[in-house]
C-alpha cells in the first residue's frame, strides 16, 4: 500500500481589488396620513452593506398606497450629500431616482390631501452600492504516491486556508502538475461537484485543466492514471487562484516560536492595530477549540508543556469593533526531559535515513543536574556515521 501525503500550503499573496455590491433595502412606517406618519433614516440605519462604506444610494421607489396623490402624498427632506437641502412633495414618480449619496439624514412625512384620515404604510426602497475589498492569492494542494495506485486529491472549500475563513468570490485552477512525463507515463482525471463547473469530468494534464473555473464548487477529486503500464512515483499538485473578501479583522502574521525547552516556548508575531489576541496550544493534529485564552502580551511565554511532544499553536486577533480574525497556526516540538525515550527518525523499529542529521537537546529539570543517557539500541553504519554527545549549547 502506498503512502499518500496531502499538504495545504499558501504560496502567494498578491494584489488588492474591489468588488462592488448593490442591493435594495426597504424602510417603512405605518400610521395615518393625517397623523403625519414619519419615516426617519440615517446612514447608520442601513444594514445591507455590513458596515462597509457606501458608494452610492438612490431611491428605487416610494410607496404609500394606490390613492397617492388623490387621498395622500408625502414630503421628502434630505440633509447632507449630493441632494443636501432637497425638499419635494409628491408620490413615487416624484421621488424615484433621487440621488441620496452621502446623505446624513432624511425624513419622509405623510400629508392628507382629501381631509379624510386614512391608514397607510409608507415605504422607501433604497438602492445601495458599496465596495468590498478583495484579496487575490494562490494555494497549492498536493498528494504523493504512485500513478498506478490512483493517487488522489480530495478537496472541499473548507479545506482552503488562504482565504482566512472569509467568503470566496472566485476560484480557478492556475496549474496542475504531476511531473514532466504527463501524458506519456501518466495523467489525471478531475471531477467537479457544484458551482459553475458542476459535473465537469476531464482527463489530461496541465493544458487541459489550467483555467477551469471552480467558483462555487462543493467538492472535487483529482485521481492519477497510469498510461504506460509501469508504476511511477509522482507528486500531483493543484495550484488554485483564489479571490476572497478582505477580512475586516486581519489575522496576525509572522508567527515565530523560540526558546523552546522541554516544558515551555516563547512565541511572537506581527500585529496590525489590534492589542488583544486569543491563543491556544494543542497536541499536533488535534482540532482546536472555538475559543482560546486571551492575552495582551506579545511576545508570549507558554509554560506547562509536556516534554518530547509535538504541538500546534493557534492565534487570532480581537479587533476594536468586536470582530475576530481567523486562526493562524504554527507547529513545534518540545525537547526531551529525564525519563523520555529518544529515537532517530526511523522510530523504534526502522533505520535512520541517508544523509540524516539529527540534533537533540536535553533539558535537565534543574540547573546543574547531570543528564545520563542509557542506550537501549545502538547501531550506526561503521564506515560513515557517528554520534557525538557534548555538554552545553554547542
Amino acid at each position: 500500500m502506498k503512502n499518500i501525503t496531502t499538504a495545504l500550503m499558501c504560496i502567494l499573496f498578491s494584489i488588492f481589488s474591489y468588488a462592488v455590491n448593490t442591493e435594495v433595502e426597504q424602510f417603512c412606517a405605518t400610521g395615518t396620513d393625517a397623523g403625519g406618519t414619519t419615516l426617519s433614516i440615517t446612514q447608520t440605519d442601513i444594514s445591507v452593506n455590513d458596515s462597509y462604506p457606501t458608494t452610492s444610494i438612490t431611491i428605487a421607489s416610494m410607496t404609500m398606497g394606490s390613492f397617492c396623490p388623490a387621498w395622500y402624498n408625502a414630503t421628502l427632506n434630505v440633509v447632507g450629500g449630493v441632494s443636501d437641502g432637497v425638499s419635494i412633495t409628491g408620490c413615487n414618480d416624484d421621488m424615484t431616482g433621487i440621488d441620496l449619496t452621502g446623505f446624513t439624514s432624511l425624513t419622509l412625512v405623510s400629508n392628507d390631501t382629501d381631509n379624510w384620515s386614512d391608514n397607510i404604510t409608507m415605504c422607501l426602497e433604497l438602492e445601495i452600492s458599496w465596495a468590498v475589498a478583495t484579496l487575490d492569492a494562490e494555494e497549492e494542494v498536493c498528494a504523493s504516491g504512485t500513478d498506478a495506485g490512483g493517487t488522489t486529491i480530495n478537496l472541499t472549500p473548507d479545506d482552503l486556508t488562504v482565504n482566512e475563513g472569509e467568503p470566496i468570490t472566485s476560484i480557478t485552477i492556475a496549474s496542475m502538475t504531476m511531473g514532466s512525463f504527463c501524458p506519456t507515463w501518466y495523467n489525471a482525471t478531475l471531477t467537479v461537484v457544484g458551482g459553475v463547473s458542476d459535473g465537469v469530468s476531464i482527463t489530461g494534464c496541465n493544458a487541459e485543466m489550467a483555467g477551469i473555473d471552480l467558483t462555487g464548487f462543493t467538492s472535487l477529486t483529482l485521481v492519477s492514471n497510469d498510461t504506460d503500464n509501469w508504476t511511477d512515483s509522482i507528486t500531483m499538485c493543484l495550484n488554485l487562484s483564489v479571490t476572497y473578501l478582505e477580512p475586516q479583522c486581519q489575522a496576525p502574521s509572522n508567527l515565530s516560536l523560540t526558546n523552546i525547552t522541554a516544558s515551555s516556548a516563547d512565541v511572537s508575531w506581527s500585529a496590525g492595530s489590534e492589542t488583544s489576541w486569543d491563543w491556544q496550544v494543542v497536541p499536533s493534529g488535534t482540532t482546536p477549540n472555538e475559543t482560546g485564552t486571551n492575552t495582551t502580551t506579545n511576545p508570549l511565554s507558554i509554560n506547562g508543556l509536556n516534554s518530547n511532544t509535538s504541538y500546534d499553536f493557534y492565534l487570532r486577533a480581537l479587533c476594536d469593533d468586536g470582530s475576530v480574525s481567523g486562526w493562524v497556526s504554527s507547529s513545534f516540538s518540545t525537547g526531551p526531559a529525564c525519563g523520555d525515550i529518544i529515537t532517530d527518525a526511523g522510530g523504534n523499529d526502522g533505520n535512520y535515513g541517508n544523509n540524516e542529521l539529527i540534533t537533540v537537546t536535553v533539558f535537565p529539570e534543574n540547573t546543574g543536574d547531570v543528564v545520563t543517557f542509557t542506550f537501549l539500541s545502538f547501531d550506526t553504519e561503521g564506515c560513515c556515521d557517528d554520534m557525538t554527545v557534548y555538554n552545553g549549547p554547542n
